[in-house]
């Protein structure tokens, strides 16, 4: 897996556990208001998300990953 590597910051490739992280994340009306003007999205919609991030290619360092800083899950980068 592409994994890069910081001082404190990780970024790895999403993976089908990061569901309950993206699920928190975008059911946050802070975080969504730049997205969505602050609608959350459905559990159903993560996982619809989260199905096509994970098609995007084992190997490829393109992609989709999971930050972490300091081992806390901060949010995914594109």
């Amino acid at each position: 897996m592409f994994v890069l590597n910081s001082r404190r910051l990780v970024l790895r490739k999403l993976v089908p556990d990061d569901l309950g992280q993206l699920m928190a994340l975008d059911s946050d009306p802070e975080v969504m208001r730049y997205l969505t003007d602050g609608v959350p999205s459905t559990p159903e919609q993560v996982e619809v998300m989260l199905d096509h991030m994970l098609a995007w290619g084992g190997d490829d360092p393109v992609g989709f990953y999971a930050g972490l800083l300091d081992d806390a899950w901060v949010g995914w980068f594109h």
